[in-house]
């Protein structure tokens, strides 16, 4: 099939050193006054809003909004703006619907997100509830995330984009986790103890969640070593390009918290498999394999200067990843506890397997129960506690449908669905869905590129 040519809008637009330099600044404004985080964040999503309204969406307009907000939220969060604590989800969901919507209707939606994401409401009638408020904040909690997947994965299946909009894409996901950087760096003190062997450390988080810091670093970095993996230029320079994954690796992994950069690394190993096994590293070896080598040098360098650093304290915590924590069985402190968690949601089903204890309600069973007050740590439990046989469903249509659509893509496609699946099942798996990173990553999975040699053409 001849691939149909369109032209790109010419636009002035500022350089990508500049972006990065504005997005600096604007962490070190956030940082001298929190609130500029929320008004930011609202004014961008209102612009972005109207600019797709205006523009009818004709070059995926929201999408590039969407991801910018979806990892701008971790922002929001940090600057402890708790009345916005949701508006990742709900703006990425929002921009992403009114995209579609705005297109007229010309796009199909795959029935799979629709009920999958139906599946979860019966629940919401069988719940206990306390007042309305606890109503409001159990549901959007518990189901912002799932509704936020649905409406990605709606957007972006199939949908196309050619080597610049990726290209773009990848700019406007990495640009906001660059501000990300400098806020865990304005906010490092000047005097700490590297004794967290089993603790994640908020020290090197910028004083907010390490686990949600941990994710959206691991998250960047998986995006920035996968754009260098097919070849897109998204800096000037080869060197540059490096600079970013780097970044996020080193303070992900200082972050303490595993869950995070483990996932972007896995993420990232599953795309090199599917790269190699596609005869790309055969056709590529030599810039292959000198990208491996170098990759593997500074990871033992980095890992090694990072150990001395911090008194081999970041050895002692990634390995005791398998271990019970020491905090005891009502932390969270490993994944051994996290187990314990996921076994609990499990009893919360047992109790009630057809509909499940409602939004919040494997929660309260295990506060009842287990006397612990942890919410869940894994989506894929939690959908069987609170949502019971209707949430065992909705999780197979969840994990089956990236299976069917893997087999039906070619060439670039799969490497990438692959990559974004993982990102999104594994976030998922130990930290649910408190951002909205994996219902975005999920819908990523499932785009359409051409990354051929010509540049200025989609797929027709």
């Amino acid at each position: 099939m001849q691939p149909a040519v369109y032209q790109v809008p010419e636009t002035k637009s500022l350089s990508v050193y500049t972006k990065v330099l504005l997005h600096v600044l604007l962490a070190i404004a956030i940082q001298i006054l929190p609130i500029l985080a929320a008004v930011y964040g609202i004014l961008y999503f209102v612009y972005g809003v109207l600019k797709v309204i205006q523009t009818g969406n004709k070059n995926n307009e929201a999408a590039f909004f969407a991801v910018y907000l979806g990892c701008f939220e971790i922002l929001i969060r940090m600057s402890r703006f708790v009345a916005l604590y949701e508006f990742g989800k709900y703006s990425v969901a929002l921009i992403l619907f009114v995209g579609m919507a705005v297109e007229g209707g010309k796009r199909r939606i795959p029935l799979a997100a629709i009920i999958y994401f139906c599946l979860l409401i019966p629940s919401i009638f069988v719940g206990n509830y306390y007042n309305f408020d606890y109503f409001r904040k159990s549901v959007s909690f518990n189901l912002s995330g799932p509704f936020c997947l649905m409406i990605s994965w709606a957007y972006f299946y199939y949908r196309r984009f050619n080597k610049p909009e990726l290209e773009r894409l990848v700019l406007q996901m990495i640009l906001p986790i660059t501000a990300v950087l400098v806020v865990i760096l304005w906010k490092i003190p000047t005097h700490f103890n590297f004794d967290y062997e089993m603790e994640s450390s908020k020290a090197f988080s910028g004083g907010f969640g390490p686990n949600q810091v941990s994710v959206v670093l691991g998250f960047g970095f998986f995006v920035s070593s996968l754009s260098i993996l097919l070849g897109l230029k998204i800096f000037n320079s080869r060197f540059a390009a490096f600079v970013p994954p780097f970044l996020f690796a080193v303070f992900g992994i200082m972050t303490f918290s595993r869950g995070g950069v483990l996932t972007g690394i896995f993420s990232l190993i599953l795309s090199v498999f599917v790269y190699i096994r596609m005869g790309r590293g055969s056709r590529q070896f030599s810039k292959l394999f000198f990208g491996m080598v170098i990759f593997a040098a500074l990871s033992y360098f980095l890992w090694g200067i990072i150990n001395i650093y911090t008194n081999n304290s970041v050895s002692r915590r990634y390995g005791n990843t398998l271990k019970s924590g020491k905090e005891g069985a009502g932390q969270s402190g490993s994944y051994m506890d996290r187990l314990n968690i996921a076994t609990q949601d499990l009893k919360a089903f047992e109790a009630h397997p057809i509909l499940g204890n409602g939004p919040e309600g494997s929660h309260q069973f295990r506060a009842k129960n287990f006397n612990t007050d942890l919410a869940a740590h894994t989506e894929f439990t939690r959908l069987l506690g609170d949502h019971g046989l209707f949430g065992l469903v909705a999780l197979l249509i969840l994990v089956c449908s990236p299976y069917y659509y893997y087999n039906r893509r070619k060439g670039d496609n799969k490497i990438i669905l692959i990559g974004f699946i993982a990102i999104s099942f594994l976030t998922m798996f130990h930290a649910a869905m408190r951002l909205a990173i994996p219902g975005l990553a999920f819908g990523l999975a499932l785009i359409d590129v051409n990354l051929q040699d010509h540049p200025l053409e989609r797929y027709g």
